[in-house]
């Protein structure tokens, strides 16, 4: 069944959920293409608060930048675009 699906979504014809994807991603890319570029002070700060914290505790560099990266996440604000799309995969994390 899930062959066939894949294989009727190729086929050429547009189905309405194809549509809605398209226009989805085109207010994407436009968003992307004009917006203006930021940096993110809240980001610098947790990265750099986690550095300093494992900065005398002779771990391995892509150990240090794990960390960071999973203080920056676990810390800072997030936001979501109304068209972007979150999948979480259930059982992996308690």
């Amino acid at each position: 069944m899930i062959a066939e699906s894949a294989v009727k979504s190729f086929s050429g014809s547009t189905s309405e959920i194809e549509l809605a994807q398209n226009g989805r991603i085109a207010r994407l890319r436009h968003r992307y293409q004009t917006s203006h570029a930021f940096i993110s002070i809240e980001r610098a700060k947790y990265y750099t608060e986690s550095w300093k914290e494992t900065e005398d505790k002779g771990l391995p560099l892509p150990v240090r930048v794990a960390l960071a990266m999973k203080n920056v996440y676990e810390k800072m604000t997030h936001y979501l675009d109304p068209d972007e799309r979150i999948m979480e995969r259930t059982g992996l994390m308690s």
